[in-house]
């Protein structure tokens, strides 16, 4: 996964110091790997995490991952302008 991904899945900001702080703390650890600009999990990193590495099943299942990491979404324009009660 890229550090833009992770970024927008932690709600950090990647170019942060924070981020740069713990991405050292766990490859010191041998939790991650990073390769290419793509950041992984270790099987360590697996193991410590909870988690295995097995790739959403559906465009549905991958799409729902990411909207339940998300932050919630202004209202669309459409939405907007369909309730305004401006007339001219």
């Amino acid at each position: 996964m890229a550090r833009a991904q992770l970024g927008t899945l932690s709600q950090f900001k990647v170019t942060g110091g924070t981020v740069s702080t713990y991405f050292s703390t766990l490859r010191r650890a041998g939790l991650i790997t990073e390769q290419n600009g793509l950041i992984g999990l270790t099987d360590e990193g697996q193991a410590a995490a909870g988690v295995s590495a097995v790739a959403p099943a559906s465009t549905a299942e991958l799409l729902e991952q990411w909207r339940a990491r998300s932050r919630p979404a202004r209202a669309p324009c459409s939405i907007c302008s369909s309730t305004s009660t401006r007339t001219r």
